[in-house]
C-alpha cells in the first residue's frame, strides 16, 4: 500500500491540499494554545496566503480574508479571477468537444478535470455540483470510488461533515 507521500508517484494527486486546511485550523487557535504547540501564527498566515495566491484560489481567498479579517487586495483578486475564468472556459470547451466528438470515457475524464480544478481553486459549491454530475455519468466502480474519495477529501478540506 502506498504511503501518503507515494500517492503522487502512484498517479493520485492530493486534491485538495489538506495542508491548507491544517493552516486554516492553526489560525483559529487562540494565541496561547498556538504558542504551547510551537505554532508561529504569523508565519502560518504568510504561508497560507502564499499558497492561496499561487493556486489562484479565489473563493478561498474570500473565505480566509473574511475569517482572518484581512483586507482583500483587488489587483490580486482580479488576477486570480481572470486566470480562473480562462481555465474554466478551456475545461468547459473540452467537455463540450468530448460530448460532440468523443466517447463517454473522454467526457467523464474532461468532467473530472473540471471538478479537480474547481476543487483546487477552493470553489466548494461548484465542485460539489460537478462531482454530482460526473458521478451520474460514471459507470465503472473504480471511477466511482475515486470520485467518492475526492468528495471525502473535499469534506475534510472544508470541515464539512454533511
Amino acid at each position: 500500500m502506498p504511503t501518503l507521500e507515494g500517492l503522487e508517484e502512484a498517479g493520485l494527486e492530493k486534491i485538495p491540499d489538506l495542508s491548507i486546511a491544517k493552516m486554516r485550523f492553526e489560525l483559529t487557535l487562540d494565541p496561547e494554545t498556538a504558542k504551547e504547540l510551537n505554532i508561529d501564527q504569523a508565519e502560518v498566515k504568510r504561508q497560507l496566503m502564499d499558497k492561496i495566491k499561487a493556486g489562484f484560489m479565489t473563493q478561498l481567498y474570500h473565505d480566509v480574508s473574511s475569517e482572518l479579517k484581512l483586507t482583500l487586495n483587488n489587483s490580486v483578486l482580479e488576477e486570480m479571477e481572470a486566470k480562473n475564468k480562462e481555465e474554466l472556459e478551456k475545461l468547459t470547451q473540452a467537455i463540450e468537444n468530448a460530448e460532440k466528438n468523443e466517447g463517454e470515457s473522454e467526457v467523464r475524464e474532461a468532467m473530472v478535470k473540471k471538478c479537480e480544478y474547481l476543487t483546487l481553486i477552493g470553489n466548494k459549491e461548484e465542485s460539489l455540483k460537478m462531482l454530482k454530475v460526473t458521478l451520474e455519468k460514471t459507470n465503472t466502480t473504480g471511477h466511482k470510488l475515486d470520485l467518492h474519495f475526492h468528495l471525502i477529501r473535499l469534506g475534510f478540506f472544508f470541515s464539512d461533515n454533511k
